[in-house]
């Protein structure tokens, strides 16, 4: 898989360090009374219709060095929990912040630009887009509108794979 300059441009453009990334996620998660003690049960909408935030969250926890048998993702998601007939609530709570346990030396799961930049030009790895299609195709930026991020586009040779609407896998 070779790149050619102007990827390799696009790809070292990024504004956010790792670090930086690493550090916002770590405090917010400590915000809401993560310590490492506690178990975090995340969920979304639905698995179908939710992007994939849980999942992401549970990336991100396990990227940063939450323990991993502390990390759970609720089956069904809230349109889950409520066909259960299982109580809901309109209180908002207030969490009692915590020092959230980063250690983010701990997951080897994140790749920065420089290791991306390295792996275009292997043969052995494979790049896997999951974004939505409109953004697969370059129509969009951004699942959060069309033009929510003037760079269109994908990483040179990745293959897209559709996953969160529940649909068998589809692969291009």
């Amino acid at each position: 898989m070779r790149t050619n300059p102007q990827a390799r441009g696009a790809i070292e453009s990024c504004r956010v360090s790792l670090h930086e990334l690493e550090q916002q996620f770590s405090d917010k998660f400590g915000a809401a009374g993560l310590d490492g003690e506690k178990t975090a049960v995340l969920y979304e909408d639905a698995m179908d219709t939710g992007f994939g935030q849980s999942c992401r969250g549970l990336f991100l926890l396990e990227h940063l060095g939450y323990p991993k048998d502390k990390i759970c993702i609720l089956h069904g998601g809230f349109q889950g929990w409520v066909a259960a007939d299982l109580p809901v609530s309109t209180d908002t709570p207030t969490p009692v912040a915590a020092t959230f346990p980063l250690d983010s030396s701990a997951s080897d799961v994140m790749l920065d630009k420089d290791d991306v930049l390295a792996a275009l030009e292997r043969d052995d790895v494979v790049l896997l887009d999951v974004r939505d299609v409109d953004e697969w195709i370059a129509e969009s930026s951004s699942p959060y509108g069309k033009d929510f991020c003037p760079r269109k586009g994908r990483l040179p040779d990745a293959k897209w794979i559709e996953w969160y609407h529940g649909n068998p896998c589809t692969v291009r």
